[in-house]
């Protein structure tokens, strides 16, 4: 396996679903300049609109946290990969904007229970479809393929 075990398993996910529900042509969003207010609110409300880029930078971070969590790779080193949001084109690696993601590192680390607050419980899950291996197993079985 490589040194990044969860592509593996983003790319059969994407193989498998093509539809999602948090498509920009699907889910109420809007973009605001506030990057660190928009991800603050995905970290503590649950509602829309979804306020972009904010959001990629949250989805970003539970993704990272998630990933360490599982395959112990350092969650900055997550954030510099480029295709970790492969299907978002708001997401910026850790490298193009370390003081962004500085801060909210910061402000999470303020919050004990963020990973179970607004929209995380959600992304956690779709991490979890999309980066494991037992994700991908329950995502065939919903799918009828085993």
């Amino acid at each position: 396996m490589s040194d990044k075990p969860y592509k593996e398993f983003q790319q059969m996910y994407a193989e498998l679903i093509k539809d999602h529900e948090d498509d920009l042509s699907k889910a109420e969003w809007v973009l605001k300049s506030s990057i660190i207010d928009g991800a603050m609110t995905y970290f503590t409300e649950a509602s829309f609109p979804l306020i972009y880029p904010g959001k990629s930078y949250a989805v970003a971070i539970v993704y990272a946290t998630k990933i360490e969590e599982w395959y112990g790779i350092p969650m900055r080193a997550v954030l510099n990969d480029p295709d970790l949001l492969p299907d978002d084109d708001h997401f910026v690696t850790y490298e193009h904007s370390p003081m962004v993601y500085e801060a909210l590192i910061s402000r999470l680390n303020e919050m004990p229970d963020w990973l179970n607050q607004g929209w995380v419980p959600k992304t956690v899950e779709y991490a979890r479809l999309e980066c494991t291996e037992q994700g991908i197993q329950d995502t065939m079985a919903k799918l009828g393929l085993v």
